[in-house]
């Protein structure tokens, strides 16, 4: 009987043991993959985590549908780099905190906004991303319960109606982000609009004629009916995508496509200046090249972790800066300049 005990004993010691250490393997496992993986731990991750990370974008995404200004758009990059935001006319320029985490406030314009986010190290090495963001907040009034009266009474089933299906509608913004499908229609059929995007991707979107907008932005702002659309024009579709990809479509906006927004950005050296042109030594390659400088260039530079604006004459030959510059067909223009440091002044007696 003792040994039967003792057997026992040694048994359950053996048994927890083999636990214990399936648990310890466990949770080693499950460290080092939230280690891998830092965008998305609930901790901040620390520079050593994100060393090997060049830029990535924690919100919004692409394609969102942004309902209220100003937007703020997060991130994850070096913590040895700048963050450029650049929109249509504007350049943000953004230093990370010493964890590579970024955020910046910024007011997006109605409808398409297109967005180019680019990181540059100190080595001058640079990683780029796009985003293209809709704003709208027509839309959110689509699923905005305010000011709706409350039914009490059969009376008021229609109203019962309306509440209950913007409930919904709240409740599918919760479970499933509204998305904005951009492109160039290439058929109507009854109930579907099938689109081109940007990309020469075929995206399809449902229609409920008595359920969904028809915007036509032009010189004007003109609502306008179903069969009034046409193939060839290009839409901005606003819904919600179901499990096959379709989008449920509740407001269509024809517009005209905007551009495709270039943008360089260069980390490097003045070594000629003018009034109406820069030339710049590119610290990544040691190229130099000539641009011009847009007549309403900002010009900037960061005292005590604050952005302050600087003049032309602020600038001379050795200066260190961040130049962002727009590339259209007309050529490349130079319009932010960030400065990051100034040579060193000549000591007395040479």
């Amino acid at each position: 009987m003792r040994k039967e005990i003792l057997f026992a004993i040694i048994s359950g010691i053996v048994f927890g043991l083999i636990i214990a250490f399936g648990i310890w393997r466990t949770n080693i496992a499950l460290k080092d993959k939230k280690t891998l993986s830092p965008a998305t731990s609930s901790s901040t991750p620390s520079p050593q985590q994100n060393s090997n990370i060049e830029l990535a974008i924690a919100k919004p995404l692409d394609f969102d549908i942004i309902f209220e200004n100003p937007v703020s758009l997060s991130g994850l990059t070096k913590s040895n780099a700048l963050v450029v935001i650049s929109t249509k006319e504007r350049d943000f320029i953004v230093s990370p905190q010493s964890s590579g985490t970024f955020e910046k406030e910024f007011d997006l314009d109605p409808a398409i906004n297109l967005l180019v986010i680019t990181s540059v190290d100190d080595s001058g090495a640079t990683f780029s991303k796009n985003l293209t963001l809709v704003y709208s907040s027509e839309f959110a009034k689509l699923v905005d319960l305010a000011g709706q009266p409350e039914a009490t009474s059969a009376a008021d089933k229609s109203a019962t109606d309306s509440i209950r299906k913007k409930v919904e509608e709240k409740l599918q913004i919760a479970s499933n982000k509204p998305k904005a499908y951009l492109g160039t229609v290439t058929d109507i059929a009854e109930g579907v609009i099938q689109l081109k995007n940007n990309n020469s991707e075929i995206q399809q979107v449902s229609i409920k004629a008595d359920n969904v907008s028809f915007i036509k932005i032009d010189k004007s702002t003109t609502e306008v009916k179903y069969k009034d659309l046409a193939i060839g024009d290009y839409i901005v579709a606003m819904g919600f995508a179901n499990g096959n990809g379709v989008l449920e479509g509740r407001r269509i906006l024809i517009v005209t496509p905007e551009d495709p927004l270039q943008i360089k950005v260069i980390l490097g050296t003045i070594t000629d200046l003018s009034k109406s042109n820069i030339t710049i030594k590119n610290k990544k390659d040691s190229e130099q090249a000539t641009f011009t400088l847009s007549k309403s260039i900002k010009i900037e530079k960061e005292v005590d972790g604050v952005q302050k604006t600087a003049r032309l004459a602020d600038l001379t030959e050795g200066d260190e800066i961040v130049a962002v510059i727009k590339v259209d067909d007309s050529g490349a223009e130079v319009r932010t300049i960030h400065m990051v440091s100034s040579p060193p002044s000549p000591t007395s007696g040479e």
